[in-house]
């Protein structure tokens, strides 16, 4: 008996250093969460701004993009995709979206979404009123448009002084994606190089119309233009065209 007890003693006492290193793990839930606001802004006939604020309230960090549809009467349909934008836990960021009216009559549909983390929030609907306005200038020219794996390049030129523009793909292809950029005030025959982020899925060459307007809706000019992708040395080349070309306005 004694010497079962001693052995068992023993056992315990070879055990107590097994029991004393043991860890408790506590692991936190990771979650995510978007919450979104809109602020429509109405500048019918020229202009249509919605300001866009994204707030992460999730634990884990993510990218988003948000993307408003405006539709109206005779199938008309208009793409304005934000840019993709990273967002921690916690943050919060803004976003102005646009819409080129064209001078356009009638009862519009406007929707937003948000794509993020491989999901997507719907804002319910809202309704825009349309309608004809004043004349206005063709103030700004694009000289150049370069397209490259995922980034569009177009060189612009302004006529007269500005203090600054939006530049808009006007017929986004189905499927693509197709970035709005601001552009910097110029002044008369003064150039700005400006950059569409975009992502066609599987590219083929399009027509695409651009509008550039003006901040205050004085100007209005549009142009279309080939989305073609240069290969091979044509496209090295022109990269180092458009690298010595950036560099000199720097």
């Amino acid at each position: 008996m004694k010497v079962f007890f001693l052995v068992f003693m023993l056992g315990v006492c070879a055990l107590l250093p097994l029991v004393s290193g043991l860890q408790v793990s506590v692991s936190v839930l990771e979650t995510i969460d978007l919450r979104v606001h809109t602020f429509p802004e109405l500048q019918v006939p020229t202009l249509w701004m919605a300001v866009v604020e994204l707030q992460n309230i999730g634990s884990i960090g993510y990218r988003a993009r948000p993307h408003l549809v405006i539709t109206g009467p005779d199938q008309y349909r208009f793409d304005a995709w934000g840019k993709e934008l990273p967002l921690v836990a916690g943050e919060q960021q803004l976003q102005r979206l646009y819409w080129y009216p064209a001078n356009r009559n009638g009862t519009f549909s406007g929707q937003l979404s948000v794509n993020y983390a491989f999901s997507v929030v719907t804002e319910d609907p809202f309704v825009i009123k349309g309608s004809e306005g004043s004349s206005t200038k063709d103030n700004f020219m694009i000289r150049r448009v370069r397209t490259r794996d995922n980034v569009i390049r177009i060189e612009v030129e302004s006529k007269e002084a500005t203090s600054g523009a939006i530049l808009l793909p006007v017929n986004v292809p189905l499927g693509w994606i197709i970035e709005q950029a601001e552009i910097d005030p110029l002044e008369a025959g003064e150039r700005s190089t400006v950059y569409l982020g975009y992502d066609p899925g599987i590219f083929r060459p399009v027509n695409l119309t651009f509008a550039i307007v003006s901040h205050n809706g004085s100007s209005v000019s549009l142009s279309r233009h080939e989305l073609r992708r240069e290969t091979g040395f044509a496209a090295l080349l022109q990269d180092m065209i458009d690298w010595i070309s950036d560099s000199l306005k720097h």
